[in-house]
C-alpha cells in the first residue's frame, strides 16, 4: 500500500478507522496477484503487528489454490 492508498482508505472509511492506524508497508506494485513473494514480504511485514499467537497464515501455495477453487466455478 502506498500513501495514496492511505488516504483514500480514510476518505472512503473515514468513521471506521477514525482513531486507528493505518500501516504503510512501502512494498513496491509490482507483483502479480497472489505471488508466493509478495506473500512471503506481506508475512514478514506485518508480523510485528500481531500478536505471537496469531495462527499462520496459508503458505503461497495453498493461498493459490484457494485463489483458483474460487475463481473456476
Amino acid at each position: 500500500m502506498e500513501r495514496k492508498h492511505q488516504q483514500r482508505l480514510r476518505q472512503e472509511f473515514k468513521a471506521e478507522l477514525q482513531n486507528r492506524k493505518i500501516k504503510v508497508l512501502a512494498i513496491p506494485d509490482n507483483y502479480r496477484y497472489m505471488d508466493p513473494e509478495l506473500i512471503e514480504l506481506l508475512k514478514d511485514a506485518v508480523k510485528p503487528f500481531l500478536p505471537s499467537n496469531q495462527t499462520p497464515l496459508l503458505n503461497a501455495s495453498a493461498a493459490q489454490q484457494a485463489s483458483s477453487e474460487k475463481y473456476n466455478d
